[in-house]
């Protein structure tokens, strides 16, 4: 504020209302909301930069979630007989065929690109070029991806590899690709 004309109406400009003015120009001197702002833009408004909440702020906007239910890898709880068994405290107990998961947090790099790619989802017309484009954006580094309309109001999903468990979870829980508006969608994966 570096001109008080800006915030006060003309009867109130220098020379008139000098109490006034001592106010506003000492408040100019004293508090600077530049570096505030910046780092608000940094932090929070721009997507590119945006740190932990500002992510969680951009994940609540565009509908999907930095916290995911991943499959465990810490077997259960169980006796030296038992192939793959944990002590007392550091497994769950078995529970039938149902595998323990575990709440993952996604980093910041990662939750990032789902929250853009959620934005792209939301704005895509489900065609099965738009699809194709958004699972080569998420996980064509990996392999080759693609997904085939089976024109039985069926998708499915084709993943040339076979998909790490976090990425799988990903895909299925996240949100991020978009559930055909068919009866279902089944995903193949492998050479």
């Amino acid at each position: 504020m570096n001109n008080p004309g800006q915030v006060v109406i003309s009867q109130y400009m220098p020379p008139a209302a000098p109490v006034l003015n001592t106010i506003l120009g000492n408040l100019n001197t004293n508090l600077d909301p530049t570096v505030n702002l910046l780092n608000f833009y940094n932090t929070i408004w721009n997507i590119a930069t945006a740190t932990g909440y500002g992510l969680d702020v951009w994940g609540r906007i565009v509908g999907v979630s930095r916290y995911l239910n991943a499959p465990g890898t810490f077997g259960f709880f169980g006796f030296n007989e038992a192939q793959g068994s944990q002590p007392f405290n550091q497994a769950p107990f078995y529970a039938g065929s149902a595998s323990p998961t575990v709440l993952t947090t996604l980093s910041d790099a990662a939750y990032r690109q789902i929250i853009l790619l959620k934005a792209l989802a939301n704005i895509t017309d489900c065609s099965a070029q738009q699809l194709n484009m958004l699972l080569t954006k998420l996980y064509g580094a990996e392999g080759v991806v693609y997904v085939i309309d089976n024109l039985d109001m069926t998708f499915t999903y084709r993943f040339k590899y076979t998909l790490a468990p976090l990425d799988y979870v990903t895909l299925t829980q996240s949100g991020v690709v978009p559930v055909p508006a068919g009866v279902s969608y089944s995903i193949v994966q492998g050479a």
